[in-house]
Formats: structure tokens, C-alpha cells, sequence
């Protein structure tokens, strides 16, 4: 089984773009997306995902969970990344991923990434993909509970975190070897 890595943030912040580009450039790692897991499992579009209600939502993560660890077990890589949200926002809703559904991940390390508000709002206005409006207060604040529940993970885990501000050049090396303790 690969050393999992998860990638958190808020939806629009470029962890698929961190992900993508990091994998292409390290062939040592792998990459999963969770939404796409989850898209394949359910016969879904990632809108409608996005749009069930906080109780399947919840129930979503289970399923989730035993199929990431199937795929990630089928790689051929030392390491995987796996790009997902904690806090998912359904347009009604912020739901947390509970602690139950990562832990059996058993992740190596976690990689927090996060951006300023309104490059994040910018970016998600000038994407074709599918999230609820909110404003730039609104993405703080749902920042805010990212880091938070991210924190928390990670200290019941008892894994490494880094915690990442996104800007144009961004890469997930400096991340990766934070987690990793590469550095050392």
C-alpha cells in the first residue's frame, strides 16, 4: 500500500493543479481524486455530489473510504496524493468529513492549502466547474473551519501538516518534504 497524502482546501484554492503538476513532475507518486472516486461510485456528476444533503453527504464518505483505499492500493507508487475536501459545501450547508472517515486512510501526512479569499472567489467565477456563489467573506469563513477541522485532524492522527499559501508559481514540493520529513 502507497504513504498517502491528503491535499485539503476549499474548493477553488488549486489543489487539483498542485496535485497534477507535482505527480507529472515525480513519478514516484500517485494521484487520486476524491470527488472523482466518489463521481464514479455513485453515477453522479460532481454537481449533484455537491448538491445531496448533508446526511448523504456523510453517508458518501464511507463508501469513499473503501474504495480510495482499493484504488490507492491498486498504484504502482511509493506515494499517493489524494486531493479532497473536509468541509464540503452543498449550497445549504458546511458538512465536515468526520475524523472516522479519514482515519482509515491512515495518511502519511496532511498538506493544507489555502489562498486569498478573493483570488479564490476570482477563481472559482472564471471556472466552468460547478460551487455555490460565495462571497469573499464567506470563503474566510469557510477557510477558517478548513484549517481548523485540518488541525484537528492532524494532532488526533498524530500526523505531520503543512499548511500552504497558494500563489501563481505555486508547486507542492517545499509541502511534500515538510510531511515527509525530507528536509531532515
Amino acid at each position: 500500500m502507497p504513504k498517502l497524502i491528503v491535499v485539503f482546501g476549499i474548493s477553488g484554492v488549486g489543489k487539483t493543479t498542485a496535485c497534477t503538476s507535482f505527480v507529472r513532475r515525480n513519478p514516484i507518486f500517485g494521484y487520486i481524486s476524491a470527488s472523482e472516486v466518489l463521481r464514479r461510485a455513485r453515477d453522479l456528476t460532481v454537481e449533484q455530489l455537491n448538491r445531496l444533503s448533508k446526511e448523504d453527504i456523510v453517508d458518501n464518505q464511507r463508501l469513499l473510504t473503501e474504495r480510495l483505499l482499493q484504488q490507492a492500493s491498486e498504484l504502482k507508487t511509493e506515494y499517493v496524493l489524494l486531493d479532497a475536501q473536509n468541509v464540503i459545501d452543498n449550497g445549504n450547508d458546511l458538512v465536515d468529513v468526520p475524523l472516522s472517515a479519514i482515519e482509515p486512510l491512515r495518511p502519511a501526512g496532511i498538506i493544507l492549502l489555502e489562498a486569498d479569499a478573493t483570488q479564490v472567489h476570482s477563481r472559482r467565477r472564471n471556472d466552468s466547474r460547478f460551487r455555490p456563489a460565495r462571497t469573499p467573506a464567506e470563503i474566510i469563513s469557510q477557510m477558517s473551519a478548513i484549517r481548523d477541522l485540518t488541525c484537528n485532524y492532524a494532532k488526533m492522527l498524530r500526523i505531520p501538516l503543512a499548511i500552504k499559501t497558494v500563489s501563481a508559481d505555486f508547486e507542492l514540493d517545499e509541502a511534500i518534504r515538510n510531511v515527509l520529513h525530507l528536509d531532515q
